[in-house]
């Protein structure tokens, strides 16, 4: 059954400050039959599950920071060599173990940010990395526009934000991304897992507070997830009484946008597909709230 949106809502917000990731919720699996794939991202299951080992698996639950699953990395003992838990999104060569391909993406965001849960075995480290890129018809190679990197290697219990700035070495914008994420650095040790949820960009200002809320204001989804509508509440001081509302997909594409002077507004969506969408709610081109909206 599809939707109908409500929002009550009293905020600015910006179509240019979200491009979305891939798949970042990790919501959405493949079946393979004898093990599971998040979409549109690559793993190496595909080999080690020959011997009866996954090294990136869903978990769902409380162990998911937000929606029903998020995505863990561990690693493990295959064959008599560890082998470490990576998932990017590309395609993960087995030959030259290098990741081929990536999404693509036009924009230059400040910075990445996620949340996780890390429990690292003798030192070792979890990584996240991004690089972005562009095609130079010239050489006919890849040409890296902007690097950012996340190393960690303390033990996190309970899910952390993290936020680390991508570094530009060229004016140029990009048209390519690959995102890896690594349960253990150069020296993996077996045991070392992560787990992982809600990746996304930063741009300008929203850099520290995007998927946050400003905490003069309190926003209430609900039911999220919803069979028939979705409301969503403001209570709270807000700067500017002009509001924008803007809805994007799994892919980044803006499905709705609306500016209103009006705290209570209510959409028919009902021709919106079923899965994960993103609400997000901006006061002065700051996001004070970003969450995913499932469809079901």
């Amino acid at each position: 059954m599809k939707k109908t949106l409500l929002i009550i809502c009293s905020v600015v917000i910006y179509s240019s400050i979200f491009a979305q990731i891939p798949n970042s919720g990790f919501e959405t699996w493949k079946n393979k039959l004898i093990y599971e794939d998040p979409d549109l991202w690559g793993t190496i299951n595909s080999l080690t599950s020959l011997v009866g080992v996954k090294t990136a698996t869903k978990i769902s639950g409380s162990d998911a920071h937000s929606g029903s699953y998020a995505l863990q990395l561990e690693t493990k003992d295959v064959s008599g060599q560890k082998a470490t838990g990576i998932c990017a999104t590309g395609t993960i060569n087995s030959s030259t173990k290098l990741v081929d391909g990536g999404f693509a993406y036009t924009m230059r965001p400040d910075s990445m940010t996620g949340w996780y849960k890390y429990a690292p075995v003798g030192g070792d480290s979890a990584t996240v990395s991004i690089a972005l890129w562009k095609w130079n018809s010239s050489t006919n190679k890849r040409d890296t526009i902007g690097e950012g990197r996340l190393a960690d290697a303390s033990t996190i219990s309970s899910y952390k934000k993290f936020a680390f700035k991508i570094n530009y070495t060229s004016s140029s914008s990009p048209d390519s991304a690959v995102i890896i994420i690594k349960s253990s650095s150069t020296s993996p040790q077996l045991g070392s897992k992560l787990i992982i949820d809600d990746l996304g960009f930063a741009f300008g200002a929203v850099t520290s507070s995007i998927s946050q809320t400003n905490p003069n204001v309190n926003i209430s989804v609900f039911p999220n997830p919803a069979s028939d509508e979705i409301n969503v509440a403001i209570n709270g001081t807000i700067d500017n009484e002009k509001s924008t509302i803007i809805l994007t997909d799994m892919q980044g594409r803006i499905v709705f946008e609306k500016n209103t002077i009006n705290r209570y507004f209510s959409k028919d969506v009902s021709g919106l597909d079923r899965g994960v969408y993103f609400l997000s709610v901006v006061n002065n081109e700051s996001v004070i709230h970003h969450t995913r909206v499932i469809v079901r």
